[in-house]
């Protein structure tokens, strides 16, 4: 039994590259870390950016701001999100 627990062990570091394995509560972290980015790229969530991009551009066009999406928060975002807030 001793025996299987050490090659596991062995096969861990061997893929780690002789690394420290990360502590429990690390290891949970980069787990959840990769299931929201594996959320992210879910389809449902790329249609849904599609579409909020498509109405952020709709939004732009229809009062004549040039639609520049980026990181962040510009203007035109600021913009949207106020007209929205107001219905």
């Amino acid at each position: 039994m001793a025996s299987s627990f050490t090659e596991a062990r062995r096969r861990q570091l061997a893929r780690l590259g002789g690394a420290k394995p990360p502590a429990p509560r690390a290891a949970m972290a980069l787990a959840k870390s990769q299931a929201y980015q594996d959320a992210a790229d879910a389809p449902a969530t790329l249609r849904a950016y599609a579409a909020d991009l498509a109405n952020y551009k709709a939004w732009c066009d229809r009062r004549g701001f040039v639609a520049r999406p980026r990181a962040g928060i510009n203007r035109g975002v600021a913009r949207v999100v106020m007209n929205a807030s107001q219905r």
